[in-house]
């Protein structure tokens, strides 16, 4: 049996490329020069492990290019941990589809150098490889396409401030009736942090504005009037919010009203804004 290095070199350098990629692409990150050096190590290390070096044939030699590669691509940090755990569970995905193809087509096995080698072609190890790419961009973008339903909100008020997840509800319309702005709507935790306000006091929002207008005015409390299916109308406590931020959008005197209940079940997120 004829391996040729040159071969050897360019297809593993493709496929680490593939794979490295599409790592980076399940973790929403942009492709890099760096990942085409890493995957050049690769092709260079794949035709070394050709030669009967201990360090390259070795398991820990293995490892220590493995991690090289690794460094080489996204840097030494704890998302490069994450990089690498992604980058090497796409590879035995890449094994188990070229043992399954073995299995199914029954192509067999090759004897050398007193292993056990897999008879599949590079077309089919480059295909397997474009089709795990595919299927990591195309999860990447649902992956994405959730984180963008959840904003970061920063609210600043009373000499405090409170950072929140919020859910992006396109079918919430509510406004502050006297200004028509938008409202974003936090549930008691946030009240709590912000201002010491307790449960009792938002479910009974006529009877808490005067106290707080009084204490705080210039948060100018106010009533915000709401509606919501299965429900009956009702009215939530707002203030004025010197700064408030809703993911990259910086609202000056922006509103941000209270629930008096958790605006989510499993506490992932704590308050509500859209429309």
């Amino acid at each position: 049996m004829v391996v040729w290095a040159e071969g050897v070199f360019l297809l593993n350098a493709a496929l680490d490329y593939g794979l490295l990629a599409g790592a980076v692409r399940l973790r929403g990150g942009a492709l890099s020069r760096r990942l085409l050096w890493s995957a050049l190590l690769g092709g260079t290390l794949a035709v070394l492990a050709l030669y009967p070096l201990p360090l390259t044939r070795s398991v820990p030699g293995r490892i220590l290019g493995l991690c090289l590669m690794m460094a080489c691509a996204f840097g030494v940090s704890l998302e490069a941990l994450r990089l690498g755990g992604l980058f090497l569970g796409l590879s035995l995905a890449l094994c188990g589809i070229q043992t399954a193809l073995v299995e199914l087509l029954g192509t067999g096995t090759v004897l050398w150098r007193s292993g056990v080698l897999l008879r599949v072609s590079w077309q089919s190890l480059l295909a397997s490889a474009a089709l795990l790419y595919g299927a990591c961009v195309a999860l990447s973008g649902a992956v994405h396409g959730r984180k963008r339903l959840f904003l970061p909100v920063q609210a600043a008020a009373a000499g405090k401030t409170v950072r929140f997840r919020c859910l992006m509800d396109t079918g919430s319309f509510l406004r502050d009736p006297l200004t028509g702005r938008p409202v974003v709507l936090a549930d008691a935790s946030v009240a709590a942090s912000l201002l010491g306000l307790g449960r009792e006091q938002l479910l009974r929002p006529a009877e808490s504005l005067p106290r707080l207008a009084a204490e705080r005015p210039e948060l100018r409390p106010r009533l915000i009037p709401y509606s919501a299916l299965g429900t009956e109308r009702g009215l939530l406590l707002g203030i004025r919010c010197p700064r408030l931020t809703v993911g990259k959008e910086r609202r000056e005197g922006g509103i941000l009203a209270f629930s008096p209940e958790l605006v989510s079940g499993d506490g992932s997120y704590h308050g509500l804004t859209g429309g």
